[in-house]
């Protein structure tokens, strides 16, 4: 699915209400991975190159295909992201990239090796905290 964050809701003459979503496109469950990032996601991933930060999730109900979808998706994204970067030597790059999966109110780190569930506290000034060490 994919939608515009920006859009406001004018249906039935009541005034628009900020940062309401409107959903603008649903892709049907044989749909492949490379059409939903082509159409939904590639546009935000390449977004990173003109200094944006962004992010790309997937949100429904248990096996329906939320990791599948989001892996085909990164590994697309990265790719776009590199052979960008590969053709313009004129500048200096510098990304930071993570990925994440929340699942039964567990966080994970895709990229972590021992896939141990991330501890996050709150400090004082409402900052994130990684282990009470460090700031995601």
């Amino acid at each position: 699915m994919h939608f515009d964050q920006t859009s406001h809701n004018t249906e039935g003459g009541a005034e628009p209400k900020e940062n309401e979503n409107k959903w603008y496109r649903v892709f049907r469950n044989d749909s492949p991975t490379k059409q939903v990032y082509e159409e939904a996601a590639k546009e935000v991933a390449l977004s990173v190159l003109s200094g944006i930060n962004s992010s790309i999730f997937a949100y429904g109900q248990t096996s329906s295909g939320k990791t599948y979808t989001m892996s085909g998706i990164t590994d697309f994204a990265i790719a776009d992201i590199f052979n960008y970067i590969e053709k313009r030597t004129e500048r200096e790059f510098v990304l930071k990239f993570s990925t994440l999966e929340i699942y039964n109110e567990s966080v994970r780190d895709l990229l972590s090796v021992d896939g141990t569930p991330l501890r996050l506290l709150d400090d004082p000034k409402g900052q994130l905290l990684r282990d009470s060490q460090r700031k995601l």
